[in-house]
């Protein structure tokens, strides 16, 4: 009787044993399963925090005035704007991004800026560039551009975003103001009559050679 109430003993204990330790790896797999819910939630808040952050970005960029264009590492055009495809003269935002590089929307003659440019981007990951130069739409038309660019990481990668606005009818502007001036400085220079411009507060703004010859 002794011995089979040791073996008792000995079952009950033993039992117990193995529902303590049963209970500390149930535990043990109810901290671990709630330590890994807590790093897929976090994971989930910070993709839906992306989303809609990426879906702010694009409301954003379809409204903008400007132009806008991200190009990867490798220079593939990953998101433009519906301003930028038309501005380039294509059909849609989707043709944009099948035109290969970021890099066949430069005129030749901007190349070298251009590649200069991004060598400097290189070197300073936090510069906003400001510059202008020539771009080359679908048709092979060329138009004068204002880009601002800088580095972002977009979707998890290392990108380029540029924006951009077509000054093609400035440039022009600014071209034929200086033939303007131009012509009357010629005009001024060889009339014999005596020309003198003055401002509001009275100073002299022009006094060309003909007036020169009649006041000494």
């Amino acid at each position: 009787v002794f011995l089979m109430i040791r073996q008792r003993d000995a079952v009950t204990a033993s039992t117990r044993l193995g529902e303590a330790r049963y209970e500390q790896a149930i535990d043990d797999a109810n901290a671990a399963v709630s330590s890994l819910n807590t790093v897929v939630s976090a994971l989930l808040k910070k993709e839906v925090e992306l989303a809609r952050s990426e879906q702010d970005f694009r409301g954003l960029a379809e409204n903008s005035i400007q132009g806008i264009l991200i190009g990867d590492s490798d220079d593939r055009p990953v998101f433009a704007s519906e301003k930028s495809a038309l501005m380039f003269g294509y059909d849609s935002v989707e043709e944009l991004l099948d035109c290969g590089r970021t890099m066949d929307l430069v005129a030749p003659s901007s190349m070298e800026r251009i590649a200069g440019e991004r060598l400097q981007s290189l070197d300073n990951q936090e510069a906003i560039v400001t510059l202008e130069f020539d771009g080359l739409r679908k048709d092979g038309t060329t138009f004068s551009i204002l880009a601002q660019s800088g580095n972002i990481s977009w979707q998890g990668r290392n990108c380029r975003i540029s924006t951009f606005i077509d000054v093609t009818e400035r440039k022009l502007a600014e071209k034929s103001l200086k033939a303007s001036e131009a012509r009357l400085s010629t005009i001024l220079g060889i009339a014999p009559e005596g020309i003198i411009s003055l401002d509001s507060s009275l100073n002299v703004t022009l006094f060309n050679k003909g007036a020169e010859r009649v006041f000494g």
